[in-house]
């Protein structure tokens, strides 16, 4: 199913015109899913799938690869959660590196710091932006 959701962002995201790279890499542990160019912004997607209020599957490598490159100033990490139809995203910052590791569910992705959700061209705006 991430697979799905990941195409289905690949996609739309293209039809923006960003130049995105799919990931997939054994040997180094926590790379994101996605990597994008757009018009205004560079940066990582992580990608989860869901159903009901089920926590998400981060491994700590994972967490721990996003919120350390947060530290950066022109780094951009985001985590993309699809979720019954639904869209969440949040850009993830080095303070959500404990709430992460905690665990976090559909019902509670707004505790991460920015965070938005709608349809899946809105939360490639919200990116964007």
């Amino acid at each position: 199913m991430e697979a799905q959701s990941n195409r289905k962002i690949l996609t739309a995201a293209k039809k923006l015109g960003w130049m995105c790279q799919r990931h997939e890499d054994k040997y180094a542990m926590g790379v994101p899913d996605i990597s994008f160019v757009s018009a205004y912004k560079n940066g990582w997607i992580e990608t989860k799938f869901t159903r009901g209020d089920q926590k998400l599957k981060l491994r700590p490598a994972q967490i721990n690869w996003l919120c350390d490159r947060a530290k950066l100033s022109q780094f951009r990490g985001y985590l993309v959660l699809e979720n019954e139809g639904n869209w969440f995203a949040a850009e993830i910052s080095t303070e959500d590196r404990t709430r992460l590791l905690e665990g976090i569910k559909p019902s509670t992705f707004h505790e991460l710091g920015r965070t938005h959700e709608g349809p899946l061209p809105d939360i490639l705006a919200f990116i964007q932006h």
